[in-house]
């Protein structure tokens, strides 16, 4: 009885061991990682001389809304008509980061010439002007199969000394060069320099009246 009982510990030792390296093996062959995908090397916008009295306005900029299946990095493309409803994305492809936080960073880049940008959290005055933004749109829109635009659109809000002076909508669309991944990313990132031309203009004509 001892034989039995010792052969039969050592099965159900080998059947534990084949369960935990089972469980450690990877499960078929691993694809490829996803390549990564920015904005570009951003280029400032011409923009006119900044007024004198302009140095002493702090701009502050939160972090911009986005919700939905545009809240992340995956790579958003619709089509047109009846299937505008299922938001699809390029699982081979994402943003290396989130769209929003890649617009954001623009526009300090961008207000930044001229103005003092800080963060929400960096700034502890009173006085000063407060950008809010929401990321409504950003993906690539086809109206055939080889023809389509990326599409950015953003509800700005210009905020001055805690009252709301003013809210403006910005929607751009550029036509994208290919039907895939590279296709969009091109067409959204010059929609992207545009719109962030378009508000840092809108802001700068704020703060001059």
């Amino acid at each position: 009885m001892s034989r039995y009982f010792l052969n039969l510990s050592r099965v159900f030792f080998l059947l534990a061991m084949a369960a935990i390296v089972g469980a450690c093996a990877p499960i078929g062959p691993r694809g490829p990682e996803p390549v990564q995908y920015d904005l570009g090397v951003w280029t400032p916008a011409s923009v006119a001389a900044t007024p004198p009295s302009a140095q002493q306005d702090v701009i502050v900029i939160p972090e911009i809304d986005a919700r939905g299946v545009i809240d992340g990095q995956r790579i958003v493309y619709r089509f047109a008509q009846a299937q505008s409803y299922e938001p699809r994305v390029y699982n081979e492809s994402r943003w290396a980061q989130p769209p929003a936080e890649m617009l954001r960073i623009r526009l300090q880049q961008q207000l930044g010439l001229h103005y003092p940008v800080v963060l929400y959290g960096e700034w502890s005055g009173k006085e000063g002007w407060i950008l809010l933004l929401t990321l409504e749109d950003f993906s690539q829109h086809f109206t055939s199969e080889q023809h389509s635009a990326g599409v950015v659109q953003l509800r700005a809000t210009l905020l001055r000394n805690g009252e709301v002076l003013e809210q403006k909508l910005f929607h751009v669309e550029q036509v994208a060069g290919s039907a895939n991944a590279a296709g969009a990313v091109q067409a959204l990132a010059q929609a992207s320099d545009v719109v962030v031309q378009q508000v840092s203009q809108w802001v700068e004509s704020r703060i001059r009246k």
